[in-house]
């Protein structure tokens, strides 16, 4: 991603929108690594009067979009990603979900594609658990790569535990055309 903590507020940056917003801590991690902030303040991770919290907020430094509720960071990325285009902006758009959220109607309305978004990249976390359960005991979702093609995106597998691989994938992805990509894992 093209991003630093230098130019946080350039408008031509790349965004990335945690919808799985559980995964919080992970996303810290990878902003305290990349300079947002001291990583010394991971310890205050959930402490009283700390805005590291278990979803994260557009407070901290590098964190683009509040997502507290399940299933609305891919809408809020599909709307980054079509604010772009209509502004001609170079940025591009990475959203990961769980395959849990795919269960909701505003991740379906969104996933439509309507807008043949080629700067938005969805990231599905095909891990089969959600909060207190598996996937399938909930809400059947499969078979998802073949759901998410029919809403007019490319598809990919990777290996979601091997970082070198995900690398790979999303650079070799074309962010110009108007067939949004999809990295699935």
């Amino acid at each position: 991603m093209r991003f630093s903590p230098e130019n946080r507020t350039d408008p031509d940056r790349d965004r990335f929108v945690l919808s799985k917003g559980r995964a919080s801590e992970g996303l810290y991690c990878t902003l305290a690594a990349a300079g947002f902030f001291p990583e010394a303040r991971l310890d205050d991770y959930l402490k009283p009067d700390c805005p590291l919290t278990t979803h994260p907020a557009n407070k901290i430094p590098g964190v683009g979009a509040c997502t507290g509720a399940l299933g609305h960071g891919l809408s809020i990325g599909v709307g980054m990603a079509l604010g772009a285009r209509k502004t001609s902006r170079p940025c591009r758009i990475f959203v990961l979900t769980g395959d849990g959220e795919t269960q909701e109607g505003s991740n379906r309305e969104a996933a439509m594609a309507h807008f043949r978004l080629g700067n938005f990249v969805w990231i599905i976390d095909n891990n089969g658990l959600q909060l207190v359960s598996a996937v399938k005991d909930t809400m059947g979702i499969e078979p998802l790569e073949e759901k998410v093609r029919a809403f007019g995106f490319e598809t990919s597998r990777v290996d979601g535990n091997d970082a070198e691989k995900i690398a790979a994938l999303l650079d070799g992805l074309n962010y110009s055309g108007d067939i949004p990509p999809c990295a699935h894992r």
